[in-house]
């Protein structure tokens, strides 16, 4: 008989020697989960759990630990309704993110497409002149802009229990561009947005997980050229949360379309449903429904 009890936990602990304590993540050629564990898989009558490290890394640049410490966590919560539990640290997620960095490319376009027509907004050269005056004049008023964002650095991510909400730092590198009347498109300003604190949010839809902006707290800011003037990297530092807000529901539509999807199938024994997180002082509790699939 296959089941919670001997089979489960006799799989576990045979895929964890066999795969030597590190995992490959298959969306990147070199990205590698290290989930070794101090102890084999065990079981009780009420529950199967196992406690691994769970840091994310560039196989190629090789470990890298965040500089949270590992909290306290769970095991298992018999008050929850969700029969699948796991309890990730601040730690995992922050290696999660500066790892994709190093293994990937994090980067995209905010075009002005993205606004609606009827929207009383708009990113054009005339809403952006509060952010980086001159351009208005220079390019003309209401000529639609896009936004390229580069993500170059991530870490330092946080989780609360009192806001529900996580922060993280991030170094973007940001190019403003214009879509002039002749069709072409002109790179007005390039901007570098270093140790931007921000508060985000995690919204999820079955088991796709999007994120959510909701402030910008701090960032330093490095104006790298500007082709109609002069900007002031302090006055911009005081005026981005604003801006940031101004455009933050179009934003966070446009964030929500960059789905991570979580695995569901888990080792072809069961399959995850209904993902549920909350937020704890430096770790996060995702519960879900499985549906076992396993060998009888």
């Amino acid at each position: 008989m296959f089941g919670l009890q001997t089979g489960i936990p006799a799989v576990t602990n045979h895929f964890i020697g066999l795969s030597n304590g590190y995992l490959p993540i298959p969306v990147y050629a070199d990205w590698t989960l290290d989930w070794e564990t101090e102890n084999r898989a065990t079981v009780t009558d009420t529950y199967f759990g196992v406690g691994v490290k769970g840091l994310l890394f560039d196989k190629l640049q090789g470990e890298q630990e965040p500089s949270q410490d590992i909290p306290v966590m769970p095991t298992f919560d018999s008050s929850r309704g969700q029969q699948f539990q796991a309890y990730v640290s601040a730690y995992s997620i922050d290696s999660f993110f500066s790892s994709w960095i190093e293994v990937g490319t994090v980067a995209a376009w905010f075009n002005s497409t993205e606004i609606p027509a009827n929207s009383t907004t708009q990113l054009t050269t005339s809403t952006v002149n509060t952010l980086l005056p001159g351009i208005e004049s220079y390019y003309g008023a209401d000529v639609p802009m896009d936004i390229y964002f580069n993500v170059i650095g991530a870490g330092n991510i946080g989780i609360f229990e009192t806001n529900q909400e996580m922060d993280g730092n991030v170094d973007l590198q940001t190019q403003w561009w214009v879509n002039k009347a002749d069709g072409t498109r002109e790179m007005a300003a390039e901007i570098s947005l270093q140790n931007m604190n921000f508060g985000f949010t995690a919204t999820v839809s079955n088991m796709n997980v999007s994120l959510a902006v909701d402030a910008i707290k701090t960032v330093d800011v490095i104006v790298d050229s500007c082709a109609f003037g002069t900007i002031s990297a302090r006055s911009l530092k005081i005026k981005l949360n604003l801006f940031f807000q101004t455009f933050k529901v179009f934003i966070n539509k446009w964030l929500s379309a960059m789905d991570i999807v979580i695995p569901s199938n888990i080792g072809g024994l069961f399959i995850l449903s209904d993902l549920y997180i909350e937020y704890y002082n430096d770790y996060i509790y995702a519960g879900a429904t499985p549906t076992f699939i396993g060998q009888t």
